[in-house]
């Protein structure tokens, strides 16, 4: 991955403030109807972190005449809206766990990755800093998602 220009920085920051977003608002509609309380608790916590790193991405975006920061907090494509259209639909405990912890928590962190690893400047430092700790959250939140799905699915297949 090579460096994004000033205007690929503002559409890679703006993409991952929207998939934050998107993440609270989804995630956080999860924690309504979620039967187990271990769950419950993991959507909540994630879902408020998510929407803090929103806020830190878009903190970020750059003011460039002729337009406003806010225009940049959009999907980079269309494959964001449809993803986080199914996982809005998605009702049972283990779907909502693989859909966040196997699918989209990967992508990203991968993203980030990919990110850290070509920036390099000084003026990159605001945005190397706060990914690196939204990655950080990320990877935690991917471990423990990764623990639950493994007992949920252990005393799924248990049965009554």
């Amino acid at each position: 991955m090579n460096p994004p220009d000033l205007i690929g920085s503002a559409r890679l920051l703006g993409a991952w403030s929207w998939s934050a977003a998107r993440t609270f608002e989804v995630v956080g509609n999860w924690v309504r109807d979620e039967p187990d309380p271990e769950v419950k608790i993991q959507f909540f916590a994630h879902s408020r972190r998510r929407g803090a790193h929103s806020i830190s991405l878009a903190g970020l975006l750059p003011i460039i005449a002729g337009s406003d920061p806010a225009d940049w907090i959009a999907p980079i494509d269309d494959r964001d809206p449809a993803l986080f259209e199914s996982m809005a639909r998605l009702d049972g405990t283990l779907e909502r766990l693989g859909s966040l912890y196997e699918e989209l928590l990967p992508r990203e962190i991968a993203e980030y990755r990919g990110f850290l690893s070509s920036s390099y400047s000084l003026a990159d430092m605001p945005a190397i800093r706060i990914v690196a700790a939204i990655m950080a959250d990320q990877q935690q939140d991917l471990q423990v998602g990764t623990m639950l799905t493994g007992v949920i699915t252990s005393v799924a297949s248990e049965g009554p």
